[in-house]
């Protein structure tokens, strides 16, 4: 009996012990969390990591924004001059002794490039959505930190309280909840983005490489060739209209083949860095977080 008394004390001593460190981790996380909330401790901010990440990432999408708007601008001088040369009033008026197939040729070689541009813009707006997602998650993980302090102590002070299995689902639920949404802020999204950034250079940077070489080349073709002897005002001239479209009409085949692989490289870009890769990432990403949180919360 005596044995029995003893033993049961010591397990009452040991449930209060429990039941103390609670209530003092629980109440330290809210205060450490109530003074982050306030701005107390943002100097601690640079000890947690993550600008040279952000800073990585910034400079890849200004990268990839950069050399968008000049495959843009490329694109456009050389729609400029393929749209003159196809236009009724400067194309078919003069070539009509010529065979009308290849007029009929030069407005789909036109419109392979306008989808190229489609595609080219499409990049650019991913990666604008890529841009501000990193710019929200910068601005709210700091937020979301502190709240994730204030609920993973409360949890710690609710789980005194047995007698209260509601409170303590509901305090669970907050706080996975809060925990989640600041890994997703401050590993998942920008971690997505410096995988994509990885892959750029290290695995699809020929990709890249063949496309800018290709654009180019069509740019010296039909741009610098076509133009280099008159200024754009002097394009529905006669004669430099049909110097310019018997020069694009050399080697059409060659070039709508051109234009076409261009089309499937944009477009293998966006869905490659601005779409697969960075979901791709969060989706993994998440699903280990939520494997971990749920095991060491939801217990």
């Amino acid at each position: 009996m005596t044995d029995q008394n003893s033993s049961s004390q010591e397990n009452h001593i040991e449930r209060d012990l429990k039941g103390l460190l609670r209530w003092a981790f629980g109440l330290a996380f809210i205060f450490l969390g109530c003074l982050w909330f306030s701005g107390a401790l943002n100097s601690l901010a640079p000890f947690l990591g993550g600008q040279e990440l952000n800073d990585s990432n910034v400079a890849y999408i200004d990268t990839v924004q950069t050399q968008a708007v000049k495959e843009l601008t490329t694109l456009g001088a050389i729609l400029a001059v393929v749209d003159v040369v196809a236009s009724v009033e400067v194309g078919f008026n003069f070539v009509a002794s010529a065979e009308i197939g290849i007029g009929h040729a030069i407005q789909s070689f036109a419109l392979l490039l306008r989808q190229a541009m489609d595609a080219l813009v499409l990049s650019t707006a991913a990666f604008e959505v890529l841009t501000l997602l990193l710019a929200i998650s910068n601005a709210v993980s700091g937020p979301i930190f502190a709240i994730s302090l204030i609920c993973f102590g409360a949890l710690c002070v609710v789980r005194n309280f047995a007698a209260l299995p509601r409170l303590h689902t509901l305090v669970e639920g907050v706080t996975f909840t809060a925990i989640s949404l600041f890994l997703l802020t401050y590993i998942i999204v920008p971690y997505s983005i410096q995988i994509s950034a990885w892959c750029s250079m290290e695995i699809t940077h020929a990709l890249h490489a063949a496309t800018r070489d290709g654009l180019s080349a069509l740019d010296a073709d039909i741009v610098e060739r076509a133009t280099n002897t008159s200024t754009p005002q002097d394009w529905t001239k006669r004669g430099t209209a049909i110097a310019a479209y018997e020069h694009l009409s050399n080697d059409l085949p060659q070039k709508v083949k051109s234009a076409a692989w261009l089309i499937w490289a944009f477009w293998a870009r966006v869905l490659i860095h601005a779409v697969a890769i960075p979901i791709l990432v969060a989706f993994v990403l998440r699903q280990i977080f939520h494997h971990v949180l749920k095991t060491a919360l939801l217990k």
